[in-house]
C-alpha cells in the first residue's frame, strides 16, 4: 500500500505521540525515533520522514482518527482518487 502511494507521488509522514517532546526528554526523544526508524526500516515500511511536531497538514491520514486501518481496500481507493496537488 504505501509503495502504491509513492509510485503516484505521495509523501509519506510517519506521526507518532509516542515521540512527543511534552512527554519526553529531548534525549528520549531522540532514542524512539531511532528506534520507530530502525522497526520501519527493518519491517520494509516505506516513508520519507518521521514527523516529531504537531500533527502535519495532510490530505488523508491512516490512523485511528481517519480511514481504518484495516480497511486495506478503502485506503487503496482513497489513495487511487485523491485529488493531489
Amino acid at each position: 500500500l504505501m509503495e502504491e502511494a509513492k509510485q503516484l507521488g505521495f509523501t509519506i509522514l510517519i506521526h507518532s505521540c509516542r515521540t512527543s517532546s511534552e512527554l519526553n526528554s529531548p534525549e528520549e526523544v531522540k532514542q524512539l525515533t531511532d528506534q520507530m526508524r530502525q522497526y520501519l526500516i527493518e519491517n520494509g515500511v516505506q516513508f520519507d520522514d518521521i514527523f516529531l511536531s504537531d500533527k502535519p497538514f495532510a490530505m488523508m491520514y491512516i490512523d485511528d482518527k481517519g480511514f481504518n486501518a484495516m480497511d486495506i481496500d478503502g485506503i487503496r481507493n482513497a489513495i487511487h482518487t485523491a485529488k493531489r496537488r
